[in-house]
């Protein structure tokens, strides 16, 4: 349902479109096509990429690595729509914007909105943290980033994992904003490095 996709758009839409990508690549004939190596597939994405890559993970034992480039904990905007209508009100409008036919999603916004909202610790990646600590995680994040705050979404993350002894889990924090246009060959560089060195 985002960007010409068919469908239509919901997190556990997402969350299913990411372990379908990953039967996809594990396939016999798609490994020797494309020449996969299966034993170093990586789930990463930016903003909302970056949560359902976590959120997925949590619930998809076949992710072990995954890059989460300012990715949100969705549970932390939904709480904050339940308790702030101020904030509601500024975070719906801009999901207005992106939606179809005017914005590349197609949603229908009350009806994701409920099931999200009435299903929050689903999404609570603290909370199933347990759930993540043994796989490969790195968190991106920006200093500046006024959308996805470090001290709400990213940092809350990694002291749990920390505290749960998560040994494969590394945090990188650059002096930017949600777009991360003034650091982008920094970035590439670290996410390519990460990639790369495999234990």
């Amino acid at each position: 349902g985002t960007w010409s996709s068919e469908g239509e758009f919901s997190f556990e839409n997402s969350m299913e479109d990411v372990g379908t990508a990953i039967k996809f690549l594990k396939k016999k004939e798609n490994i020797r096509r494309f020449l996969i190596d299966t034993s170093n597939i990586v789930v990463g994405g930016h903003s909302l990429g970056g949560a359902m890559a976590l959120t997925a993970a949590i619930y998809n034992t076949e992710i072990k690595r995954i890059i989460s480039i300012a990715g949100a904990d969705e549970s932390v905007f939904g709480r904050k729509m339940l308790t702030d209508q101020g904030f509601r009100n500024a975070f719906e409008h801009m999901l207005k914007e992106f939606l179809y036919p005017n914005g590349p999603i197609k949603c229908n916004l009350e009806v994701h909105n409920a099931f999200w909202l009435s299903n929050l610790e689903r999404y609570d990646q603290v909370k199933h943290a347990e759930s993540l600590k043994d796989k490969d995680v790195l968190l991106i994040g920006g200093w500046k980033d006024q959308l996805v705050i470090l001290e709400e979404h990213i940092i809350p993350l990694y002291r749990k994992l920390q505290e749960l002894n998560a040994s494969n889990v590394e945090i990188i924090v650059f002096n930017t904003d949600h777009d991360f246009k003034n650091v982008r060959e920094e970035l590439t560089e670290t996410i390519y490095n990460w990639i790369i060195t495999k234990d």
